[in-house]
């Protein structure tokens, strides 16, 4: 007995350590070990391609980067402007820069004058205004030299020549520090290619929808609602406003006269066109009726109101066929039809010949330096004819209608021969500020 319960005793001490050994033994799963195994074994041939060329690529990207860099600190180097754009070279005379394109009288006085150091004539054709001569000119000093006010009538006959010349202008558009441009739009004459252009040239304008103009000075606004010119020039909001009605004396009130004059506050502009051509525009675009607006020209009485323009208001509608820029300009808008006279011309001449920039749509390309000179705007920039065109039938009007708008329109086509002489002698004095002192 004594012997069976030391071998009973002995079975449950070994059975007890069995049990205690295999509670301290750590757990095991055998799925974990055979994918630990499985991560040991070397990777593919592929996937060491792979890696290897990824890494070649990020050193190859920093290498780049590198390089970049030290390009852009070498102004000598020309693989730099790859990545630096213009680069400072002193070197380099600034005449080189940009070409502006002379001929006719305009060529003989440059002339009379002595061309300037570095004038390059060429015979051959330039189908362009402006061009980038060398992209690696400084930017030049502004110069700020008066023009004198002696006529200018540059002709279109004569050998061309074309000059280099720098970028040559005291006003930065956007800059608050500078005159601000208030541009007088006669509705349909291109006003909204100018306030598209003033975007682009980084002007401070105000909404698109509202065409460059002052909420709620807009067409035909009365006096009481309209924003002045003293507000205008003082705004730090706008570098560039417009009115799309009439002119009054308070508008014309900010300005210094012409472009040379040194007391300007505000910078003026405007834009004429073949009249018949913007009676035209205006009548498609705004879907006006024709014959009711014809017949009371003819009888001398005011149509019934309608509104099919959303900036027009209602009793805006003879007015653009009968002298619609000389109505604008004079101030004496709502005059009864057939009732504008040469005391109207004469004050819309007056207006005209005080703006600081006078353009003709039919010539605008040609016209471009004032706005170059002026405005300060950078003309390579910009295409002039982005903006919207009414397309007009050649039949929209008959003959005898023509004839008889063009009869009734007779002070506003003296205006329009006016300003386009006006528009020729700014533009060959804008041709003069360019020239380097």
């Amino acid at each position: 007995m004594p012997i069976s319960h030391k071998l009973q005793a002995s079975k449950k001490k070994s059975s007890w350590k069995k049990k205690r050994a295999k509670a301290t033994a750590p757990q095991v799963d055998v799925e974990i070990v055979q994918a630990g195994e499985a991560a040991e074994e070397p990777l593919p041939p592929q996937r060491h391609v792979a890696i290897a060329v990824v890494s070649l690529s990020a050193l190859f990207t920093l290498t780049s980067i590198y390089v970049a860099q030290f390009w852009r600190a070498s102004p000598d180097d020309s693989l730099g402007l790859v990545f630096s754009g213009p680069q400072q070279n002193a070197s380099v005379n600034a005449r080189d820069k940009l070409s502006l394109r002379y001929g006719g009288s305009l060529g003989a006085a440059v002339a009379a004058m002595g061309a300037p150091s570095g004038a390059i004539p060429e015979s051959s054709k330039y189908d362009g205004l402006l061009q980038v001569q060398d992209s690696q000119q400084p930017a030049p000093a502004p110069v700020t030299t008066m023009i004198s006010q002696a006529r200018i009538s540059p002709s279109a006959a004569g050998t061309q020549t074309r000059l280099r010349l720098a970028h040559i202008s005291p006003r930065q558009p956007g800059n608050f520090r500078q005159p601000r441009v208030l541009w007088i739009h006669l509705h349909g004459y291109g006003g909204t290619t100018i306030c598209d252009m003033a975007r682009s040239q980084g002007e401070k304008v105000p909404r698109a929808q509202d065409n460059c103009n002052v909420m709620p000075d807009l067409c035909s606004t009365p006096k009481i609602f309209r924003t002045p010119c003293t507000k205008r020039a003082s705004s730090l909001q706008y570098t560039f406003t417009a009115i799309e009605r009439a002119v009054d004396e308070d508008d014309l009130s900010c300005s210094g006269g012409a472009a040379s004059s040194p007391g300007a506050t505000m910078l003026y502009g405007a834009m004429l066109r073949d009249p018949l051509s913007g009676i035209k525009s205006t009548w498609i675009g705004n879907e006006l009726e024709k014959d009711l607006i014809l017949a009371a020209i003819k009888t001398k009485t005011r149509p019934r109101n309608f509104q099919y323009h959303f900036c027009l208001p209602p009793s805006d509608t003879y007015q653009h066929f009968d002298n619609f820029a000389v109505r604008t300009l004079s101030g004496d808008y709502d005059v009864a039809p057939g009732e504008v006279t040469s005391r109207h011309l004469e004050r819309a001449k007056e207006v005209l010949s005080r703006l600081d920039v006078v353009l003709i749509l039919e010539h605008l390309v040609d016209h471009l330096p004032q706005l170059h000179a002026i405005f300060g705007w950078d003309l390579m920039m910009d295409n002039p004819w982005r903006s919207h065109r009414h397309r007009i039938p050649k039949n929209a009007m008959s003959p005898g209608e023509e004839m008889f708008l063009k009869k009734v329109n007779a002070w506003d086509y003296e205006l329009y021969e006016f300003g386009k002489e006006l528009a020729l002698e700014r533009t060959a004095q804008a041709k003069l500020r360019l020239l380097p002192s």
